[in-house]
C-alpha cells in the first residue's frame, strides 16, 4: 500500500514496527507516517534506511503518529533530531503528533522536547506544518530567545551559531532556521 505513495518503501523490513503512509493534500509536499511498534537499537538501521526512502523521494513535510510507538530507546531520538536536521536543511517540517506518555517522558528527560516540534494531534501537528509554510521555514526573526532545556534559563541568540548557556553551560546549536539543537 505504501509504495503507491513512496515506490520501494515496503521493500524495506523493520523487526517490530508497522509503518504505514498516508498523503496529507492539505499540504503541499506532505506526507503521515504512522507508527506502530518500538524503536530501539536492534531496528533503528532498518527504520532509518525506510524512513530516508522518504526523504529521497522529495516530500519535505513530515508527521509522525506516535500514537502507537510503544517505545523509544535514545537511539531512536538521536534518529528523530538527524532526521529533522536533514528536513529543515531541505527547507521542510516535521512534527510528531498523538506521542504516548511513556514515550514524551523520555523525550523531556532528555531535553529533546525542546528541539523538536511536538503536537496533541494531527488537527493541531497540520496547524503549525501550514504556519511553518506561511512564514517560511527558513524565515526566522533574530534575536530569539530560547529556554536552556537543562536549567530553563532564558538564552538571548541573536544569529546563527553556538551559545553556551550562562547558568549551566549548556552548549545550544541555533541554526540558520532558528531551531535549536544539542551543540
Amino acid at each position: 500500500m505504501s509504495d503507491v505513495i513512496i515506490p520501494g518503501f515496503d521493500d524495506v523490513k523493520v523487526s517490530n514496527i508497522e509503518v504505514k503512509l498516508n498523503k496529507i493534500e492539505k499540504v503541499e509536499n506532505c506526507i503521515l507516517i504512522s507508527i506502530c511498534g518500538s524503536i530501539d537499537a536492534e531496528n533503528v538501521t532498518q527504520f532509518e534506511k525506510k524512513i530516508n526512502k522518504i526523504l529521497n523521494s522529495g516530500l519535505n513535510r513530515i508527521l509522525f503518529d506516535f500514537n502507537k510507538v510503544l517505545y523509544l530507546s535514545s537511539t531512536g531520538i538521536g534518529f528523530f533530531i538527524n532526521f529533522n536536521e536533514k528536513i529543515i536543511a531541505k527547507d521542510g517540517v516535521m512534527v510528531i503528533f498523538s506521542i504516548t506518555q511513556k514515550v514524551l517522558e523520555t523525550f523531556e528527560l532528555l531535553g529533546f522536547d525542546k528541539f523538536l516540534k511536538i503536537e496533541e494531534n494531527l488537527e493541531s501537528a497540520i496547524s503549525v506544518m501550514n504556519n511553518s509554510i506561511e512564514k517560511g521555514t527558513s524565515e526566522k526573526t533574530f534575536p530569539l530567545k530560547v529556554k536552556c532545556p537543562v536549567c530553563s534559563n532564558k538564552v538571548n541568540i541573536h544569529e546563527p551559531g553556538v551559545y553556551n548557556c550562562p547558568d549551566c553551560e549548556t552548549s545550544l546549536e541555533i541554526n540558520d532556521y532558528g531551531v535549536m539543537s544539542p551543540g
